[in-house]
């Protein structure tokens, strides 16, 4: 059996050629293993001791690789006898790996079915120290995950949990196990996203994008949101359309949102003047079939200025009063100085006059006078100062103003070591000051 005669078989002969070619190279190897072994031994004649061992031990080993290639061949030769013999073709997709032809193609077509399926985990988490007036100082821990699937490039998946330690001194520790957001999206095209589920309300910018600690600049949220705020940040179940598109030109663009959810619940005994404007935006349940609307709408004349305006309204669940909440948000920053700045105002029909407030908040990082060098001085181009004024216009007892400084030293860029210091005048004497690291992965 020649090589020029492999070229010109049939199909049956070419596959019987090609395994006694194989067969007849391997048994070329095996007499060229033993050539070189016999013509070792002859040329060194004179060896002694040690060498005449070690020459031994060779062909010892020689002989080892010979009988596995005997075995090799055994082997092909039993392949070839089992695989219908020479002048029978080959069944039907059947090869030497006993996998078919069509059974290849229907796994390409599975994967070309989903090719951007991918699972991701990220989050952040925080570990802190508060100390405030009038109040038990202690430290504190929280731990965010979330989870993204990508299914496709138009089907996603996001979800977060939020786990925190329990703070109430005099108890045992507990861990608070809350449901951050999640939602299911839907890519429609570049310009528009449909989103269902518990989601993040796009109002206003602080609450949707930076309030994450590896994100907000500061170790506490501004005045206007938590406890002792007009609103909390909210999330609530429903649907959404989102997205954005470019204007005039490639520099300016604007971003887009529209929702409805369930309406939030009256918090307190509605006959209460004092208590009519608690409204619990928390709420997730719907026993009364009220929805409420809103949206956010944000234009970008150029890439460093956003100005949004944004709004929700509806009928408070469980009650005929119908609730108005309106905001505007501005962003601008110029080299290494950002610019922040938040209006909401919180009305309900039937009731005291509105509760309004704002913050405006001014950072600046100190890379621009203390550039990436080799000097222990570069360290500081790393620091970055923070200063917050917030207002709040209510009925007692959440009429405040307060000023906040801080200190970011960025570890990494999202790693951020945070020292904020609040001043606050109102009814309540809860002055503080927080260490905060934070990390985003």
């Amino acid at each position: 059996m020649g090589w020029l005669d492999v070229d010109w078989m049939d199909e049956p002969d070419r596959v019987r050629g090609r395994s006694e070619l194989r067969i007849e190279t391997r048994m070329r190897a095996g007499a060229t293993i033993v050539v070189s072994a016999v013509l070792l031994v002859c040329v060194v004649p004179v060896a002694q001791g040690d060498e005449l061992k070690d020459l031994r031990d060779t062909v010892d080993r020689q002989g080892a690789l010979i009988e596995g290639l005997q075995g090799e061949v055994a082997d092909l030769k039993e392949r070839e006898a089992t695989s219908g013999g020479a002048g029978r073709p080959a069944d039907e997709g059947e090869n030497p790996t006993g996998v078919s032809s069509d059974y290849v193609d229907e796994r390409i077509e599975d994967f070309e079915t989903a090719p951007e399926s991918r699972f991701m985990i990220s989050g952040y988490g925080t570990a802190e120290f508060i100390g405030t007036e009038d109040a038990p100082d202690g430290f504190g821990a929280s731990f965010n995950p979330g989870f993204h699937y990508r299914m496709s490039n138009r089907l996603h998946f996001n979800g977060e949990l939020e786990l925190e330690l329990g703070r109430e001194p005099g108890f045992e520790t507990e861990t608070e196990v809350g449901l951050e957001f999640s939602q299911i999206d839907f890519l429609l095209n570049d310009w528009m996203v449909i989103s269902g589920g518990y989601f993040l309300t796009p109002f206003n910018a602080f609450g949707q994008r930076l309030h994450p600690n590896w994100i907000n600049k500061m170790a506490s949220r501004p005045i206007l949101y938590g406890g002792q705020g007009i609103i909390p940040v909210i999330k609530q179940v429903g649907v959404m359309v989102s997205g954005g598109a470019p204007l005039c030109c490639d520099r300016s663009k604007f971003t887009y949102a529209a929702y409805a959810v369930n309406s939030p619940n009256l918090q307190g005994d509605p006959t209460l003047r004092d208590e009519a404007l608690d409204i619990d935006f928390t709420s997730t349940s719907n026993l009364t079939s009220d929805f409420a609307g809103g949206g956010r709408l944000a234009f970008l004349p150029i890439p460093n200025i956003e100005i949004g305006g944004s709004f929700q309204a509806g009928k408070l669940a469980g009650s005929n009063k119908r609730f108005m909440l309106v905001g505007s948000d501005f962003w601008y920053r110029w080299r290494e100085l950002e610019i922040r700045a938040e209006y909401v105002r919180l009305s309900q029909e039937d009731s005291n006059p509105a509760s309004n407030g704002y913050y405006i908040q001014a950072a600046y990082r100190l890379r621009e006078i203390f550039p990436s060098s080799e000097s222990v001085w570069s360290l500081l181009g790393r620091v970055e100062t923070v200063v917050r004024w917030g207002q709040i216009a209510s009925f007692d007892p959440k009429e405040r103003e307060q000023l906040a400084v801080g200190l970011v030293f960025w570890v990494y860029e999202s790693a951020p070591l945070k020292f904020t210091y609040e001043r606050n005048t109102g009814g309540v004497k809860d002055d503080r000051f927080i260490a905060q690291f934070a990390y985003g992965f």
